[in-house]
């Protein structure tokens, strides 16, 4: 009897380390982006009042702060925890949904989803959609993430922030346009 509350209490201890790794933010696994807009100012500012341009445009993207971020993908499940960093202050958010990971071929794979979560920022909540797609040959995600009012606004126009634009070349991008049959230019 002894030897069976040992060995359920070791599983039990063992389960909720797994728990709590899986929901708790690593802090030595965050990375460090830059945040670029997608949307306007203006149109950020309904979300991010202090939100100003931080650096030049690159490619229709405007670079308005850092984010810091960790990815965690597991059995078809992602989960992505975000720190924005915009016009001095912090925004904390965790998008989480389901996820596939397609072998583009023998060297690549391509994660991506749509997760979701929600985020309060100046005592208004927000929902928030991520778009998700990670590569198994790099460490850094490509996460669009959609902020709009929490309370159903029909007027209200979705704010996009983009945290590492979507740059793919040589051999995995073409893996990926003949995967997903993406043809140049189109």
């Amino acid at each position: 009897m002894k030897k069976l509350v040992s060995l359920l209490t070791v599983f039990a201890l063992v389960l909720l380390s797994a728990c709590a790794w899986w929901s708790e933010p690593d802090p030595d696994n965050m990375r460090d982006e830059t945040l670029w807009a997608l949307s306007s100012p203006e149109t950020l500012q309904t979300v991010f009042p202090d939100t100003a341009a931080t650096g030049e445009e690159q490619d229709g993207l405007l670079p308005v702060g850092t984010v810091n971020y960790e990815s965690r993908v597991e059995d078809g499940e992602a989960t992505c925890t975000v720190t924005l960093h915009i016009g001095g202050r912090d925004y904390a958010c965790t998008v989480e949904g389901s996820v596939v990971t397609n072998k583009l071929n023998d060297t690549y794979t391509c994660t991506q989803g749509m997760l979701t979560g929600t985020m309060e920022a100046d005592g208004t909540q927000w929902t928030v959609t991520g778009l998700l797609r990670e590569f198994n040959t790099t460490s850094r995600i490509m996460l669009s993430l959609e902020f709009l009012p929490a309370e159903y606004d029909p007027d209200a126009t979705p704010a996009w922030l983009v945290i590492g634009p979507d740059v793919t070349t040589g051999e995995l991008r073409e893996a990926y346009e003949a995967y997903y049959g993406v043809a140049e230019g189109e």
